[in-house]
């Protein structure tokens, strides 16, 4: 018997880059090996309406199309633009793309 689940993507992303913007996130780089926030650095609460910003930048990311910043303890996986394009209009399920800021 044959059942067929579905058409899928897999794929390992193994480049891990230093992508963050230190001069534009409000992210601590906290003992120079993971970006927190304030609060979770310091133990001291955020300023109220600031939310979390990273910023990345095209030096760090380069002609990369999938990559995860080096300094993120979070299993984020960084998709460039152009790769979006590409993939949003197949219908993948089980992806999500939230834009973010390129210096």
């Amino acid at each position: 018997m044959n059942i067929n689940i579905g058409t899928g993507l897999f794929g390992v992303v193994c480049n891990r880059f230093d992508t963050v913007d230190r001069d534009r996130t409000n992210l601590v780089l906290y003992r120079n090996l993971i970006w927190l926030t304030r609060d979770a650095a310091e133990r001291a609460p955020v300023p109220s309406g600031e939310p979390v910003r990273i910023v990345f930048t095209s030096e760090g990311v380069g002609e990369a199309q999938f990559w995860r910043d080096a300094y993120m303890r979070q299993n984020h996986l960084f998709i460039s633009r152009h790769a979006v394009k590409l993939l949003e209009p197949q219908g993948y399920t089980g992806i999500s793309f939230a834009e973010r800021e390129v210096s």
